[in-house]
């Protein structure tokens, strides 16, 4: 019996008929609907920082907000010690993320003019 649901479930894929929703080209960003999307997709990259732990590790750890607690993860933010390096991966995340924002920010900037 499992046998003929699988076979049943592999004829029912032969005649699909799909169509690829997820690609966007370059010549997309040159329409109004484009561009408009475009500066939709940056806010996006906002969802991808803010309520991250690694948001507060940059924008809040090291200053008058906050203070050492008990859990030493983070103090090297407070201390300015060795710990406090480009190569920490909380910041290396933002930097990615907002990068993202950034470069669909230059598009937008970029091909306005001619939409």
């Amino acid at each position: 019996m499992a046998w003929g649901l699988a076979l049943a479930a592999l004829a029912a894929c032969v005649n699909l008929d799909e169509q690829l929703v997820g690609t966007v080209t370059t010549t997309y960003f040159t329409t109004p609907a484009g561009l408009e999307a475009a500066v939709d997709g940056d806010y996006a990259q906002l969802r991808d920082f803010f309520g991250r732990e690694e948001s507060f590790a940059v924008t809040e750890f090291g200053t008058d907000l906050t203070t050492n607690g008990d859990q030493g993860g983070y103090q090297f933010e407070n201390t300015y010690a060795a710990g406090l390096n480009a190569s920490a991966v909380h910041y290396q995340f933002p930097w990615t993320s907002l990068y993202r924002g950034i470069n669909t920010s230059n598009t937008v900037i970029e091909r306005a003019p001619a939409v």
